[in-house]
């Protein structure tokens, strides 16, 4: 997923395989609080190696459409090219302004913006709608500029803890894998 790799594992033929689960991670933390990916309009910051994993695991959970930003438009571009060809039915396209979330059910940031004092939002966002369901993936600080925003807006917020605490579980069946 996206070429990042957060879990290697030897095979028992002596090969190597490896996996990120931030993905599958997310998706588990969001049904686990009652969001459903699937048919959701998802905007996303952030194109790296958990963006590729969360935006891999959106389209496969079914998401309908995927508006990726990156500073990066580039990685954007390449990371919507790679979703659109193995998950069709997912609508991906690079985003030109990280700041449009109208039309949204999801915004997630997978940048480290907001990890450092200082740092402020990923994006200039205004007012959010309070239906949109928000996420930063970010785990220190807990309360990130982005989710102070959020909850000021009246939005359900979500920090990267939960994901990080679903991913045992898939985490755990690929190690099992391998001696099976």
């Amino acid at each position: 997923q996206g070429g990042a790799v957060n879990a290697p594992r030897r095979n028992a033929d002596g090969s190597w395989h490896g996996a990120i689960f931030d993905g599958t991670g997310l998706v588990r933390a969001l049904r686990a609080e009652d969001f459903e990916p699937a048919g959701r309009r998802v905007k996303m910051l952030g194109a790296g190696g958990a963006g590729s994993a969360v935006a891999i695991a959106l389209a496969e959970a079914g998401a309908r459409a995927l508006d990726i930003y990156d500073t990066d438009a580039a990685r954007a571009a390449d990371l919507a090219q790679r979703v659109s060809t193995h998950y069709p039915d997912c609508e991906a396209r690079a985003a030109n302004d990280p700041a449009h979330v109208d039309g949204h059910d999801l915004l997630i940031n997978c940048t480290p913006i907001g990890m450092q004092a200082g740092d402020g939002m990923p994006a200039p966002f205004g007012p959010l709608d309070p239906g949109l369901r928000v996420v930063d993936i970010i785990m220190k600080p807990q309360n990130t500029p982005l989710a102070e925003h959020a909850r000021a807006c009246g939005c359900r917020v979500m920090n990267g803890i939960p994901m990080l605490d679903r991913q045992v579980e898939a985490v755990m069946s690929f190690f099992m894998e391998a001696s099976a």
